[in-house]
């Protein structure tokens, strides 16, 4: 199976030190069971989100647009234009200052849980080594290749949880599935992203696409192993009412001095370090402006005015001609009497 398009939203308490992961990604081909596995460095819990959860706030935090009205009223206008002209204008975002079940008592990976959501499984556990894992994967219908031990070799170090998510293929499914919305929660002492995926050589390179939003207190920022993420910063601001909303009504604690950060990125590879958070001092936070919709409508005079303002314009022209004429002839004059 290949991986398409992925949406992550994070959402990290530091008083608690509890993470919320939420990742749907989309996975094209033509396998009836496959699977991945998620690492976690504590004990995680599972919960199904509502289907829209990404795109509902996503789109809360866009500000609603302002639609104005706009009248320029001119001699000529019937000679240009006759109907409602409609013009947009669109603000740029600006600085606004700093802104479980108990462990199985059977020989290899120790199993702490196993949750059923109907189209997947999902198998929380932990293994003293790599081939300790691929047998488990044996035993149980999973395929553990060589990269795969390669890559979960860290994990396993570190005594990680991992999550072994199982897909069951339903018969009337289409090529391109879409995992449903879980999240995954579990304790943190900084927020992170498992972003590092097995090196698989026989995987042609393709395009991948990752929007990921990271709702925290105050802004961020994200740092792959020493160094700072490649990725920019796309969007820091607080949240607004309605996005409040959608993720309170999906269970989060959040409240208006909480900050979306949002970061989009298309790559080939995901390799190397995973992604880990933590709070940046000099973060600012951006106010989104609404887009401006602007209609424009030109008006031409009534057919009386026409005349007043040409007679005018006439008179105008007149007096200006009569002057010049006058102050010409001052001058002819003063000219003539010096000659004399």
């Amino acid at each position: 199976m290949r991986i398409g398009a992925e949406r992550t939203l994070i959402v990290y308490d530091p008083a608690t030190k509890m993470e919320s992961f939420v990742r749907t990604v989309e996975f094209a081909g033509n396998s009836d069971s496959f699977g991945f596995i998620v690492p976690t460095p504590s004990m995680p819990t599972f919960r199904e989100l509502s289907e829209s959860v990404h795109q509902d706030f996503a789109d809360a935090m866009i500000p609603k647009p302002i639609y104005k009205e706009k009248t320029i009223t001119f001699v000529a206008a019937k000679l240009f234009a006759e109907d409602m002209t409609e013009q947009e204008y669109y603000s740029y975002m600006k600085y606004d200052g700093v802104a479980g079940a108990g462990p199985s008592a059977s020989p290899g990976p120790t199993v702490f849980d196993k949750v059923d959501f109907g189209e997947y499984e999902v198998t929380v556990l932990k293994a003293k080594s790599p081939e300790e894992l691929q047998l488990w994967a044996k035993k149980n219908g999973f395929t553990i290749r060589e990269e795969v031990k390669e890559w979960v070799k860290p994990y396993v170090d570190e005594s990680f949880y991992l999550s072994a998510f199982r897909f069951k293929r339903p018969s009337n499914k289409a090529q391109v599935m879409r995992s449903p919305k879980i999240e995954i929660k579990f304790k943190a002492e900084k927020p992170f992203y498992p972003y590092s995926e097995p090196d698989f050589a026989d995987v042609p390179d393709y395009l991948r696409e990752l929007s990921l939003m990271i709702v925290t207190p105050k802004p961020i920022k994200v740092r792959q192993g020493l160094e700072d993420w490649y990725v920019t910063l796309a969007q820091c601001q607080n949240l607004n009412d309605r996005a409040i909303e959608v993720l309170q009504k999906e269970g989060f604690a959040v409240s208006k001095e909480w900050v979306l950060n949002t970061y989009s990125e298309e790559t080939f590879h995901r390799l190397g370090s995973d992604l880990f958070i933590e709070p940046d001092p000099e973060g600012k936070t951006w106010i989104a402006q609404p887009v401006e919709h602007v209609k424009v409508k030109y008006r031409a005079l009534p057919g009386f005015q026409y005349a007043l303002i040409i007679a005018g314009l006439a008179l105008a022209g007149w007096y200006a001609v009569a002057r010049s004429q006058e102050k010409q002839a001052r001058i002819d004059a003063e000219k003539n009497g010096k000659t004399s």
